[in-house]
């Protein structure tokens, strides 16, 4: 499991996180959301062990992870842009992974290798970004991690190779218990692959919760005003968008209740009704569209 308490962390005097807090149960997918530069990528890093946080703690299966190689053994790391060996040949890269990672499986490299296809003797150069994504994902899961953190990991995936991504990563988490954390902009996939999301902005947790409530958090409504809506309604602080086509109007709420259904069915509407939003829906709202 992934533990993270009381998390501070400053790069040149400027404050990137703030007292975050998080868990990542084992055996559960977390996705890691937010907007460009709202720290996701420092998170992973000091998660991961790559940078030394300045304030708090980072367990992972109850190891401390800076500048600690029993903990660093237990994890498997999908980074956004790839840090293999370009002059290496694929198979030389298999064979680095072998001798770098005492539990790394050939067996299980070949496997996904009959998914994924990536031809064994062409360089690492000479790969595409989709392709290199594959490959550290092979490599990665090849060490048979406990822990598997990826940033970004669906990044220049044609939708093919996604749903191939999606189906090995959910049949290694219900083999092996696998605990995975997963930062993404693409909110479509982590919306099948995740238990729960933590909403990150500005440096600090926001929301954290099943996708079911996250999504519950902001509703969209359909409501019918034969008279059009009254002027009063838009000093409602809960209200974050309206539109509308002739007498019916569409309302984004951060705070739906009876109580505000009602307010509706007071100022005039003649229907009010609920309308299902995805989780992309939901953070376009929510960060007025910076989240994309």
């Amino acid at each position: 499991m992934i533990e993270v308490r009381e998390v501070f962390k400053k790069i040149d005097d400027s404050e990137i996180l703030k007292n975050i807090t998080l868990q990542v149960r084992k055996g559960s997918v977390l996705g890691l959301i937010g907007p460009n530069g709202a720290g996701k990528t420092t998170l992973i890093k000091l998660i991961t062990g790559i940078w030394q946080l300045d304030q708090g703690s980072i367990k992972v299966n109850g190891w401390d992870v800076f500048d600690n190689t029993k903990a660093k053994e237990l994890m498997g790391y999908v980074s956004d842009q790839s840090h293999l060996y370009d002059s290496y040949k694929v198979k030389e890269m298999v064979l680095f992974f072998k001798l770098a990672y005492q539990n790394f499986s050939q067996k299980k490299f070949d496997e996904l290798n009959r998914i994924f296809g990536i031809p064994l003797t062409k360089k690492v150069q000479s790969l595409s970004k989709g392709m290199k994504t594959k490959l550290s994902f092979m490599l990665n899961l090849s060490t048979l991690p406990q822990v598997l953190i990826m940033d970004e990991p669906t990044s220049g995936l044609d939708p093919m190779a996604k749903r191939q991504f999606t189906q090995v990563l959910l049949e290694d988490v219900a083999d092996r218990s696998t605990t995975v954390l997963i930062s993404s902009h693409h909110l479509s996939d982590l919306e099948q692959i995740c238990d729960n999301i933590a909403v990150i902005n500005k440096g600090e947790i926001k929301s954290q919760g099943s996708v079911d409530e996250i999504k519950h958090k902001i509703q969209k409504l359909q409501a019918v005003f034969p008279g059009g809506m009254p002027d009063s309604l838009l000093k409602n602080k809960d209200i974050l968008n309206i539109s509308h086509t002739g007498s019916i109007y569409y309302i984004i709420t951060r705070n739906h209740s009876d109580d505000f259904k009602k307010e509706l069915l007071s100022a005039g509407a003649t229907l009010v009704e609920e309308i299902n939003m995805n989780l992309e829906d939901v953070f376009v709202y929510s960060f007025g569209g910076d989240i994309l």
